[in-house]
């Protein structure tokens, strides 16, 4: 998969190291121009994109106008090729109420950071959960649990174990469409080592509408359902927990 990343600036040092790095010279491509021109979409070849990602920029003294530039392109972008599917961030909640931007998916920088601070009061540690499982680490294989002291070996072992724990979403077996969610997650478990912690099912009406469903209980899996499941980093197949 190819990424091309429309800027109207040219990138700084450190985006440029990055684009320099052999791990993505050959699978991103940097564009300067303006989302706002579609002569500059065209050069970022938006209209055959799987999908897009508008993001609001984060550190500026305007956040406001920040995100009316995103509104505008989210915009252009489904005027021009609605069939593209398109992802925005916006940075304050005010933003999110301008609908006729058309986007496909939206996140709130703001609306996020208060929702995981107020969760985390409830559930410590609940903000690092979901940090660690938006991000691939392979802290467990680098940590010498035997030089440390035994009071921090415990917790340590504790996180590690959890912070090698990746997100992924996968479609499910024929063998589970007809199964319950709480029978086809203890199946999972048992046998793999695999937590299944929700269902996502696609159904297309207009545009495609996509629903999660975390922890679905005892609601029949249907075939087309893709599970959200949570498995060892480290390999590629289904791990055992134990």
């Amino acid at each position: 998969m190819r990424v091309i990343i429309l800027h109207p600036s040219e990138p700084n040092a450190q985006t440029r190291a990055a684009l320099e790095d052999p791990r993505f010279d050959q699978r991103v491509q940097y564009v300067r121009g303006s989302p706002l021109r579609n002569r500059d979409l065209g050069s970022a070849a938006v209209y055959d994109a799987k999908a897009v990602f508008v993001i609001s920029t984060g550190r500026t003294n305007n956040p406001m106008l920040s995100d009316a530039t995103c509104l505008l392109t989210v915009r252009i972008i489904k005027t021009t090729s609605p069939w593209v599917p398109v992802y925005c961030e916006l940075n304050v909640p005010q933003s999110t109420s301008h609908t006729w931007a058309d986007w496909d998916h939206l996140v709130c920088a703001q609306d996020l950071k208060y929702a995981l601070l107020a969760k985390s009061a409830v559930v410590p540690g609940f903000s690092t959960f979901i940090a660690n499982l938006l991000t691939s680490s392979s802290t467990s294989q680098h940590v010498n649990l035997a030089r440390l002291d035994p009071s921090d070996r415990k917790w340590l072992r504790e996180y590690t174990r959890g912070a090698s724990q990746e997100l992924y979403c996968l479609p499910f077996a024929p063998a589970f469409s007809k199964q319950f969610f709480s029978v086809a997650s203890h199946i999972a478990y048992v046998l793999w080592g695999v937590l299944i912690i929700g269902v996502e099912t696609q159904r297309t009406r207009r545009r495609t509408s996509i629903d999660q469903i975390l922890n679905a209980g005892n609601e029949p899996i249907e075939t087309r359902a893709k599970n959200l499941a949570v498995h060892q980093a480290r390999l590629i197949g289904l791990v055992r927990t134990s």
